[in-house]
């Protein structure tokens, strides 16, 4: 099992740079949008991705430890959540909820995980990133009924979005089990986590995936 996750968080790893060279190669025609930020994200990501995988390879695992904790991690939430912030945003339409707040939300989360959750003997900072991920699913529930009271749901599976949100909601709604019980897993239940391991590294490579075909995909929004 151990060398089934290693192949995986590796091949997540090479998702990630095929994402980003993809979003590259369309950065020409990405300029002018939104997801221009997408594939900026996706090389700072991946540059991440690399240190913390030759941070493994030298066993460097306290910096490896913090660099996830307190760069890759918050990078990636405090990302995704502005990014589907926008996105509502975009649509012009009245919401009840004031989408930026997310991001405040999402970093109260982080700031207790960090000066208070962490000081008990929790391994891994579950409680920020089960309120990023739920915040997350809420984003895209409300951007997908504003797509579905509109004309654009004609269009929308031929845009970057449609990828980019079937991605995003795929990998942190099906993790959200995982991440949430992430300590109590490792701690009482090694097996099963090694499991559910092997399952969010092949969710977070479908996503990346996606992102790459939302890349490549002809038409953009």
């Amino acid at each position: 099992m151990v060398a089934i996750i290693m192949i995986l968080s590796t091949g997540v790893i090479i998702s990630e740079t095929i994402a980003a060279i993809a979003g590259i190669s369309q950065h020409r025609k990405l300029s002018d949008s939104l997801w221009s930020y997408l594939a900026y994200y996706l090389i700072w990501i991946c540059t991440l991705e690399w240190i913390g995988w030759l941070s493994r390879l030298w066993n460097k695992m306290d910096f490896n430890s913090r660099l996830y904790n307190y760069v890759s991690i918050p990078s990636e939430y405090l990302f995704f959540l502005w990014l589907l912030s926008q996105l509502i945003r975009s649509r012009k339409q009245k919401v009840l909820v004031i989408p930026e707040y997310s991001i405040l939300i999402y970093a109260i989360a982080w700031f207790l995980d960090h000066f208070y959750f962490s000081k008990q003997t929790y391994a891994f900072q579950s409680f920020s990133v089960t309120v990023g991920s739920i915040l997350m699913v809420v984003l895209i529930i409300v951007y997908l009924y504003q797509i579905v009271a509109s004309d654009y749901i004609l269009s929308f599976a031929k845009t970057i979005e449609f990828w980019v949100i079937l991605g995003i909601i795929s990998y942190y709604l099906l993790s959200l089990p995982y991440y949430g019980t992430y300590n109590t897993l490792t701690q009482n239940y090694k097996h099963i986590f090694e499991i559910y391991q092997v399952i969010v590294y092949c969710l977070s490579i479908c996503m990346y995936l996606l992102f790459t075909v939302g890349f490549l995909w002809p038409k953009k929004s």
